[in-house]
This record gives structure tokens, C-alpha cells and sequence, in this order.
């Protein structure tokens, strides 16, 4: 079974008559690590959400097509029910934030799944030390950088240990070792409890080092999707696109 089964996904919001999603398909088996890449307005934050089962249940639209998680129907099941499978780091990690201390802001979604006090803050200690972050467990959110602010959301989501996590330019606000070190850490776990990883970045240099295929988004379609060196290789399409080419294919063309 896949993690993931997009069939047909159209979307559009109710104050516009254009259609934001374009009658998406592709699916991601299970413990892949999978990127997203597009310029702006393709549709990549649309698609995240209404594969994480938010949108279309949060936002007035239309919606048409099948969007599966794990076998359940992610356009229909109720928001708590998908938590428990999905988890989700959006680039605002400010929009977020719900309690006052950084430990709390980790452990409240595993509050929610009814653990034990004991695995809470044994799984909230493991995750903030995986993201760098152990030591601010008492910090209030506002008085951290935005990276350490992304830092801290990437840690509430890992600590859940989901099936699926979805990362939209997530690591945005990090320096590039920053951000190579929380993807090593995402890579790392995803081998460890078989999670299936989907991250939207636009910095290809990275991408290319960790997933094992790539999306391309254009328009609200799917331009392309296969393996970083498939993908990649087509120089001319992805900058007509206005996708950043990874530097090491960049200098291998010019060569």
C-alpha cells in the first residue's frame, strides 16, 4: 500500500475561478523521501495542505479528485483522526505556536495523543536534542530566532513520530549547515521508524542530497517526478520553469 495516492486533485478557492490545483497525480510509497519543487503560485502549499488533510476542511473551495493517506480518504476524515498519521511544519513557524514555553509547545501534540508523562518528556528531551535545541526547553517561543523558531516546530512534529511528515519550507530561516543538519536528522529517523518524508524547498543543492525522487510543480500540474538525477538533468525545462539547478549539474552542463 502507499503512503500517499493523489488521483486527479483539482482545487480552487471560492473567491476565484482559477483553479490553484490542476488535476494532480502521483504516489509516494512508504518510507520515501520525497521533494517538492516550483516556482511561486504552482500550487505547493495547496497541495501539502490537501495531502495532510487541513485544507479542504478548514477553507472554502472546491475540491475535486481523491487524495489518500494510508489508505484513508484524507479529503474526508476528520483533522483529529489524520493527526494521529500526518504531521505538518508550514515556513511561519509563528503561525504555529500555541502555549508559552518551548517544552510545552513540543509536548502539546503528544498531549493530545494521550501518552504517558513519562514517554512525553522522553520523547520532547529526544527530539529537541535531534533539532539542536536542548536547553530551551524554557524559552518562550517569541524570544527565539526564526531559525530556532523552525527548529522547534520540526521537533514538535518528529516528537509525534507520524507516518507521514511534511515539511514547506520548513527549514527556510536556517543557515545552509543548520538546514543540512535538521534534513540529515529527518533522513535519519525516517530510516529508523519508517516515516515517509515530503518537503517543499527551493534550494535543489540540498534536495538532491537526501530524497529519493522529486515533483515538479508548474502551473497546478505535474511537470515531472522521478529520481534527483532524471529530474535534474533536464537544464533547458526547469529554467524555462524558473527551478534553480543544482550547482554540481549546473557545472557538469558548462562542462
Amino acid at each position: 500500500m502507499s503512503a500517499v495516492r493523489v488521483k486527479d486533485l483539482w482545487w480552487r478557492y471560492h473567491t476565484s475561478r482559477e483553479w490553484i490545483l490542476k488535476g494532480v497525480d502521483f504516489e509516494v510509497e512508504r518510507g520515501e523521501f520525497v521533494g517538492i519543487v516550483g516556482p511561486s503560485g504552482a500550487g505547493k502549499t495547496t497541495l501539502c495542505l490537501l495531502v495532510a488533510g487541513v485544507l479542504s476542511k478548514s477553507v472554502k473551495g472546491e475540491c475535486k479528485g481523491r487524495v489518500e493517506l494510508f489508505g484513508k480518504d484524507a479529503l474526508r476524515t476528520g483533522v483529529r483522526q489524520l493527526s494521529e498519521e500526518v504531521a505538518i511544519v508550514l515556513q511561519d513557524a509563528d503561525t504555529q505556536f500555541v502555549t508559552m514555553r518551548v517544552l510545552e509547545e513540543v509536548a502539546f501534540p503528544l498531549e493530545n495523543l494521550g501518552l504517558s508523562r513519562e514517554e512525553i518528556l522522553e520523547r520532547v528531551s529526544e527530539a529537541l536534542e535531534f533539532v539542536g535545541m536542548k536547553g530551551y526547553e524554557w524559552k518562550h517561543p517569541h524570544e527565539l530566532s526564526g531559525g530556532q523558531k523552525q527548529r522547534v516546530a520540526i521537533a514538535a512534529a518528529l516528537a509525534k513520530r507520524p507516518r507521514l511528515l511534511i515539511l514547506d519550507e520548513a527549514t527556510s530561516d536556517l543557515d545552509p549547515l543548520g538546514k543540512r543538519e535538521v534534513l540529515s536528522v529527518v533522513s535519519r529517523l525516517r530510516k529508523e521508524y519508517e516515516v515517509t518524508v515530503m518537503i517543499v524547498d527551493h534550494n535543489t543543492d540540498d534536495l538532491v542530497k537526501f530524497v529519493d525522487r522529486v515533483i515538479v510543480l508548474e502551473g497546478g500540474r505535474v511537470a515531472a517526478f522521478g529520481e534527483p538525477r532524471a529530474i535534474f538533468s533536464r537544464i533547458e525545462q526547469l529554467r524555462t520553469i524558473g527551478i534553480r539547478i543544482p550547482q554540481p549539474t549546473e557545472v557538469a552542463f558548462k562542462l
